[in-house]
């Protein structure tokens, strides 16, 4: 069943609601998705200890794409195997659905103020992702999926993560993000080259995440795709680095120009 499916693959949270229960995301893809379709939305822990501080954590681990891609290419085959041609395509970041606001509202967090949904075991440090399916509340729950609409809850808002922020950018101005600035394209103003060098991170921030009170005890992921192949190294495991193996990290949606800026900066060599 779908649930034993999730389960092999490491995934403790996940939990169903009606699609018409959830905010729009990509209107393209909303259009495409039929009338009275779930939408079972999952978490995938990706957070380890042993990382590159260099790199946001998501960042030094695998792309989560390639393992979306693939845990729902297994549920796709055994949805259509044992209900036919039925609705069933799983979805994670480019989404029809608002993915943080379908986690909260399938039971599987809190959102907090720094715009990130906290799990209760493993903090803000998951990704989202949803299987949107034509399947019936009725078979849904045969597939060993909870069903049902919870309430949107919101954290304490203590501020520590505001406070933290490098930018500010909590406070208001998103472009003032660590972590947009470090995807930028092109030349960087000297204000940003300057926060990247201050910060020693090449790609993302953990910031705001590490300083939220919900960080006390994460626990690490159980999920091996994401255990396996983290960068560790310093500056040089990323830039030795095939274009083969490039590929297989988020960051890779950039051409490897903009990472290298980035180290070049960091290392005082750029934007001095």
């Amino acid at each position: 069943m779908t649930a034993e499916i999730l389960k092999n693959w490491g995934i403790e949270y996940f939990g169903a609601l009606p699609v018409s229960a959830c905010k729009v995301g990509n209107e393209r893809l909303y259009s495409q998705i039929p009338e009275n379709a779930y939408a079972v939305f999952c978490l995938f822990p990706y957070y380890t200890k042993n990382h590159n501080c260099r790199l946001a954590s998501f960042a030094a681990a695998p792309d989560y794409h390639i393992f979306a891609r693939k845990l729902f290419s297994e549920i796709e085959e055994h949805v259509k195997e044992k209900y036919g041609e039925v609705f069933c395509r799983g979805y994670a970041d480019h989404s029809p659905l608002e993915e943080r606001c379908g986690a909260a509202l399938a039971g599987l967090g809190i959102i907090g103020r720094h715009g990130l949904l906290i799990n209760e075991k493993y903090s803000s440090f998951v990704c989202i992702g949803e299987l949107v399916c034509s399947l019936t509340e009725d078979e849904l729950i045969s597939e060993g999926i909870p069903v049902g609409i919870h309430e949107i809850r919101f954290c304490e808002d203590c501020g520590l993560c505001a406070s933290a922020c490098p930018g500010k950018c909590i406070m208001g101005d998103k472009s003032t993000c660590l972590s947009a600035i470090s995807q930028k394209k092109g030349e960087l103003t000297e204000d940003e080259a300057a926060a990247l060098r201050e910060s020693g991170v090449v790609w993302g921030c953990d910031v705001c995440q590490l300083s939220c009170p919900h960080f006390a005890h994460p626990a690490e992921t159980p999920i091996e795709f994401f255990r396996e192949n983290v960068i560790v190294g310093d500056f040089a495991e990323i830039e030795d680095l095939s274009d083969e193996e490039y590929k297989n990290y988020t960051f890779s949606y950039r051409k490897r120009n903009v990472m290298a800026r980035n180290i070049e900066i960091v290392k005082g060599e750029k934007n001095d």
